[in-house]
């Protein structure tokens, strides 16, 4: 019996010719089991020889030529270092908890490592610390303001006082001075009082001279303030002094008021006016440099000279133009002190 195989469309691979009588198993030739592991024995003996005989030893080391160096032993100091393996305890242990210490920002120093005293070994931050201290340091500020304003206002206090003293020292100075002077002032008015034929007071309004009836031949007010010049001008009799003065105008008689007060202000020169206008006469005390005067006493003279004029009578203290000499004015160099130029 055989078996014919028919080509077909495709081609196929080519299989061997087998048939019932030709067909024949052929066995595969190998190594017994046991051949096998005697050779693996063998060589994993091989390879651990090979091993043993490569690695170095206890005993021995391998080094490269090139780091061997041969020289004469000879005696001096051995140090060598001897590895210990301890556990570092600290004498003192500071436990901070989380209100105290805070929290941990930085660590400066690792396990281990060698440190020195005073060397920080790690940052913390406490923010209600920081707090508590910004509250205090505030506290101390404020309180030191207060020192420094307790300390102003002693030092005010202080200058106040010394104020008030120098002031009272002023005061009693003034009094002491003015007291000179009306002693003065009352020698030199109990004088003139002394002088004149009839004396009022100022507040004596039941006075002759107040009445239109008491004969004079005019009123000279020397000096003459801007305040009574005021009165006058407004018809205002508040003394005897400005009611004798309404007094001698209404009867049209010669009224000489010696202002004293300069410079003048437009209330001053209008209450002058309104006395002109009402028949006064309006002299300041200037004095007259063209006579020449040599002393107080002599521009004085000449001045009242000049106002008894308006009312006639001739004092003889008055240097006429063209009738009398006129003294000639000596200039005398000043004199300088050497030591004080």
């Amino acid at each position: 019996m055989s078996v014919v195989s028919m080509p077909s469309e495709t081609p196929r691979a080519a299989a061997p010719t087998s048939g019932g009588a030709m067909d024949r198993v052929v066995a595969r030739k190998t190594l017994p089991l046991r051949a096998k592991v005697a050779l693996g024995a063998a060589g994993a003996i091989a390879l651990i020889g090979t091993a043993w005989y490569y690695m170095p030893s206890s005993n021995s080391q391998t080094l490269p030529a090139d780091r061997i160096v041969v020289s004469t032993v000879s005696q001096g100091r051995f140090d060598d270092f001897l590895p210990l393996r301890a556990r570092v305890t600290p004498l003192i242990t500071v436990y901070l908890d989380a209100i105290e210490g805070g929290r941990v920002e930085e660590v400066l120093v690792e396990d281990g490592a060698t440190v020195q005293k005073g060397q920080l070994l790690a940052r913390l931050s406490n923010a209600e610390l920081q707090l508590s201290v910004l509250a205090r340091q505030t506290e101390v500020t404020q309180q030191l303001n207060s020192m420094r304003s307790q300390e102003l206002a002693l030092s005010q206090n202080r200058l106040t006082n010394n104020r008030a003293m120098l002031e009272a020292d002023l005061d009693l100075k003034k009094v002491s001075v003015h007291f000179t002077l009306l002693d003065k002032d009352r020698t030199k008015k109990d004088d003139v009082i002394g002088r004149a034929t009839h004396y009022h007071r100022a507040d004596d309004m039941a006075a002759g001279i107040a009445s239109g009836s008491f004969r004079a031949l005019g009123m000279i007010v020397a000096p003459c303030s801007m305040k009574s010049l005021a009165e006058i001008a407004t018809g205002v009799s508040s003394t005897l002094l400005t009611r004798a003065a309404d007094v001698t105008l209404k009867e049209r008689r010669p009224l000489v008021l010696m202002a004293r007060e300069t410079p003048f202000t437009l209330a001053h020169l209008r209450n002058m006016q309104a006395v002109t206008e009402m028949g006064a006469i309006v002299a300041p005390p200037v004095p007259a440099f063209y006579a020449r005067p040599n002393t107080l006493d002599d521009m004085i003279d000449h001045t009242l000279g000049r106002v008894l004029d308006l009312f006639g009578p001739d004092a003889g203290t008055a240097l006429r133009w063209g009738e009398h000499a006129l003294p000639t004015l000596v200039r005398t160099p000043p004199t300088i002190d050497k030591e004080i130029a």
